[in-house]
């Protein structure tokens, strides 16, 4: 916690930190290089993308769109687990 600029405009540094340390504790380990954050526009062909703070405007103009044209929510069905709060919609691929 002692390392120089740790929390330099980026607070939320401190948090991902202690997350870390607790689940090195636990034998996690870091993901691999290919769920890097990068900040540059652009749909790669993996099938996820990380929006963070500095490109979460991307997930609006490049993101969603994206998954417009790709018909995404035609292929999935929306349901409510019984006994869920409404707000715990959760979406289910359909197979056809």
């Amino acid at each position: 916690m002692e390392l120089p600029g740790l929390v330099d405009g980026h607070f939320w540094r401190i948090e991902q930190t202690l997350y870390a340390l607790c689940g090195s504790r636990y034998g996690a380990e870091l993901l691999p290089q290919a769920y890097d954050v990068r900040l540059e526009a652009g749909i790669s062909p993996r099938i996820f993308r990380h929006y963070v703070g500095a490109i979460r405007h991307l997930m609006y103009a490049e993101g969603i769109a994206h998954l417009v044209r790709d018909r995404f929510l035609d292929r999935c069905q929306w349901t409510q687990e019984p006994g869920a709060r409404l707000s715990a919609v959760q979406l289910r691929p359909v197979r056809r």
